[in-house]
């Protein structure tokens, strides 16, 4: 059997006469009378088994005399009716705070009393200046009743005390201008409001101070124009909100910079948009779908069309075009460009680089491929980027290109039509022996295996050999030799996963002996060197030592003492050979006193 206290569901416990007790909501506890399924008599509530109220009830609600508490302590004595209060004193710390007439549990005509019984708010009607306070006793409203409703000026504190909100009421709501503050009291929200919710213009801040939203506000949320900030005070997001979301036109910022502009749908980037890079040059405009690039749409580098096509999911799928880029290709931004009248801009003459199929962001299926003149390079098909069946031919007809199941030879070209690659491949990947270029000058020639460089090879700068040696996994692993710009020997060796490492020779530019000893993962770490009159200057013992270092041109740099292969105890610096600076090292770091030159 169940019946309610002020709308708190009790359940009928078994007892006997006046101590018959019910469980309400797990937490509360009625003790008294109980007559044809509702509370009558006198009685008691308890909650968490701490007394909360005693006195009369009628018909399952407070009616006549009662009495509240809180923690034990008074909070009301007075009269109820139908469970409203209806006359009564309240009381603050066991000090009276209020004492006269209430009209549906608000304050009515009365008295309010500070902590030391002095009259500081008086009510008549339901109007004058007044004092809300939670059932706990902390205060809540200070402001002002008009017909027993919060109006005009109002301030609103947390059950803390402190300070939340300060503003216009009207009817006892925020209505008006207001401000609000976080529980360190820093300003939050500075605008306007609308039957208790932010409504109409307004500002946001973050826990620093710094402003992070300005715009407008319907029914508490954003709605209409806004901007948004980051934390550093920098302009983020510029655009159209809906129900508290990016909806409709934006504009977002990186840096003071545009970065995007277009349509947004439910907070994401929904619809027709352009994209920008870091030098403001268009960089992507077309289609978005739920936050992603979707439908048709265009890629540019430095300001040129580099890919035209379709989009799902935020990848490349589907059909599209590649193009070369142009102005790098003939050092002059607009060697390839005609004057357009009309609008005085400049267009692109075009130049395909492949047409076909994609998938996944990469070349998938059918397509052709063209050199930098327009000349059909490649016609075949293409799995997950690389080609895989087809011919390629020159210009004078000459097969450059032969696969089968992605095998076979092939030559590879960059984005301004430079040769990048040509060799062997199996499996899709580079086998065997390999030439790769940049801007058509080449840069490495060697062995292959499973698409990394394995074997013995030589690496070039410009016409210069700059390294010849072995290879293991794509990096230098084994013995060998890097020359300098001259054409020099600079140093001769072992090296393991890309350094040096083991027993090697190093030499200065006039290619004249300068060090010989052991390398620990790049750095000398055992053996001595000597300069050209043969006065020692490098002498190390696993890592700890004397050593003095040269720059590329033979031009003193460092000299000084190490320690487990860093710097550590005195040492000197010098720039252009000029001696700039001594201090002393700890772990590589200058620690210490130190003279500046």
């Amino acid at each position: 059997m169940y019946t309610s206290v002020n709308n708190i569901i009790c359940e009928l416990k078994k007892g006997k006469g006046f101590s018959k007790k019910y469980k309400c909501d797990n937490k509360y506890i009625f003790e008294g009378e109980y007559v044809s399924g509702k509370m009558n008599g006198l009685g008691k509530i308890y909650y968490n088994e701490i007394k909360i109220y005693e006195g009369e009830f009628l018909n399952g609600e407070k009616n006549g005399k009662g009495k509240e508490y809180w923690d034990n302590k008074l909070r009301f004595e007075g009269e109820y009716l139908y469970g409203y209060k209806i006359k009564g004193k309240e009381y603050i710390n066991e000090k009276m705070e209020y004492e006269g007439k209430y009209m549906f549990d608000k304050k009515w005509e009365g008295i309010g009393y500070d902590e030391n019984g002095n009259i500081i708010y008086q009510l008549k009607s339901g109007n004058g200046k007044v004092k809300e306070y939670r059932f706990n006793g902390s205060l809540k409203y200070d402001g002002e009743y008009i017909n027993g409703k919060l109006y005009n000026i109002v301030k609103e504190y947390n059950e803390e005390g402190k300070l939340v909100f300060e503003g216009e009421f009207k009817e006892g709501k925020r209505n008006g201008n207001g401000k609000e503050y976080n529980k360190d009291g820093k300003l939050e929200f500075e605008g306007e409001y609308l039957n208790g919710k932010r409504n109409g213009k307004g500002k946001e801040y973050n826990e620093k101070g710094k402003l992070v939203f300005e715009g407008e506000y319907k029914e508490g949320k954003r709605n209409g124009n806004g901007k948004n900030y980051d934390k550093y005070g920098e302009l983020e997001f510029e655009g159209e909100y809906l129900d508290g979301f990016k909806n409709g036109k934006g504009k977002i910022f990186r840096y003071g910079r545009l970065e995007f502009e277009g349509e947004f749908l439910n907070g994401e980037r929904n619809g027709k948009v352009k994209e920008y890079d870091e030098h403001d040059e268009l960089y992507f405009e077309g289609e978005y779908l739920k936050g992603e690039r979707n439908g048709n749409g265009k890629i540019y580098r430095e300001g040129e069309l580099i890919f035209e096509g379709e989009f799902k999911k935020g990848k490349i799928n589907g059909k599209g075009r590649e193009y070369y880029i142009t102005k790098f290709r003939n050092h002059d931004r607009f060697l390839d460009r005609k004057r357009n009248p009309k609008d005085k801009e400049y267009i692109i003459d075009l130049k395909l680089k492949f047409e076909g199929e994609y998938l996944n962001g990469e070349r998938n299926g059918k397509g052709k491929e063209y050199n930098y003149e327009g000349e059909l390079l490649f016609e075949g098909e293409f799995k997950e980027g690389i080609k895989w069946n087809g011919k390629g031919y020159d210009k004078n007809g000459n097969i450059i290109i032969n696969l089968n199941n992605g095998n076979g030879i092939i030559r590879e070209y960059d984005s301004h039509g430079f040769l990048e690659f040509e060799g062997e491949i199996i499996n899709g990947k580079k086998n065997g022996k390999i030439k790769e270029y940049f801007d058509s000058e080449l840069r490495f020639e060697g062995e292959y295996k499973n698409g990394k460089r394995n074997g013995k090879g030589k690496e070039y700068w410009g016409d210069k050999l700059s390294f010849d040696g072995e290879y293991i996994d794509g990096k230098r692993n084994g013995k060998g030799k890097e020359y300098n710009s001259d054409g020099n020997i600079e140093y001769e060796g072992e090296y393991l996963d890309g350094e040096r490492n083991g027993k090697g020779k190093e030499y200065n530019r006039k290619a004249k002996f300068v060090f010989e000893g052991e390398y620990r993962k790049g750095k000398k770490w055992s053996g001595k060197g000597i300069d050209e009159n043969g006065n020692i200057i490098i002498d190390l013992n696993n890592g700890s030592g004397i050593i003095k270092e040269y720059d590329i041109l033979d031009d003193l740099k460092f000299e000084g003492e190490y320690l487990n292969g860093i710097k550590n105890g005195k040492g000197k610096e010098y720039w252009n050979g000029i001696l700039r600076f001594e201090v002393e090292y700890i772990d590589g770091k200058r620690n210490g006193k130190a003279k500046e030159y």
